[in-house]
């Protein structure tokens, strides 16, 4: 199973901060999890990496993200 949460970023906040939870958990639960931000590429909150773990600020070609 994979999930994807979309979120403008990851600078810190509630709802950012449960995101990273879930994403976290979902993980060690064997889940393929990505993060879609589409207004900035910075994360105030811990994400496991290694295999099924991804982030991405470049997935929407409109953003103002897609031009670095």
């Amino acid at each position: 199973m994979k999930i994807v949460f979309i979120i403008p970023n990851m600078t810190g906040g509630g709802t950012e901060r449960v995101i990273s939870l879930l994403a976290n958990e979902y993980r060690s639960r064997g889940m393929e999890v990505a993060i879609m931000m589409f207004a900035g590429d910075e994360c105030a909150y811990r994400l496991g990496g290694g295999g099924g773990m991804e982030w991405s600020s470049s997935v929407f070609p409109n953003s103002r993200m897609a031009d670095r």
